[in-house]
């Protein structure tokens, strides 16, 4: 009989111990990637949260309610920017932030802010890293009157009641936000 020849197995444990390594290397590494996302996740919603309360809050007294937003807005935007994101590697998209306004047409119960950004997956190209993950921070508060809208509103009270007075230069009462 014929002896047949075998080969030796003599490199399979460094391999087998090298292919252990590198998944449990690209693991490690998803789960730091995972938690640098959640991270700037958090950090983004702060950002924004921070902007809607801003803007909720400003009020310049004025007698136009256009102009109170106007400048709520852009204090909000100034805070926004204060939290330099873009050194955390967050990718913000579009206008930063974005407002949901008291509309006209519509009545808005809440106003704040909303923000886009966009994240990788993970750090490797292999485990999904071309993947882009797409994520939306949103903050909305309740909002109370400006003063200029509760102008408008008791202005609206005071003539609509006394059909003699065609405008509120001289009456409009504005106690305990009686709006």
């Amino acid at each position: 009989m014929r002896k047949l020849k075998t080969k030796k197995n003599s490199g399979q444990v460094t391999i087998e111990y090298l292919f252990s390594f590198i998944f449990s290397i690209g693991i490690f590494i998803f789960f730091i990637q995972l938690g640098l996302n959640i991270s700037s996740g958090f950090l983004v919603h702060y950002a924004t949260y921070m902007a809607s309360r801003t803007y909720l809050v400003v009020d310049n007294g004025s007698a136009s309610s256009d102009s109170s937003d106007s400048d709520a807005e852009k204090k909000a935007v100034e805070v926004f920017a204060e939290f330099n994101l873009k050194e955390f590697g967050v990718n913000i998209e579009g206008d930063v932030p974005q407002f949901n306004r008291p509309g006209t047409n519509i009545k808005n119960i809440y106003v704040g802010a909303r923000s886009s950004f966009k994240t990788p997956m993970t750090a490797f190209q292999l485990m999904g890293g071309t993947q882009i993950l797409e994520l939306e921070s949103e903050s909305f508060l309740g909002r109370e009157p400006t003063k200029a809208d509760c102008y408008e509103q008791v202005c609206k009270a005071v003539t609509t009641v006394n059909k003699a007075a065609n405008s509120c230069e001289r009456q409009v009462t504005l106690f305990d936000n009686g709006c």
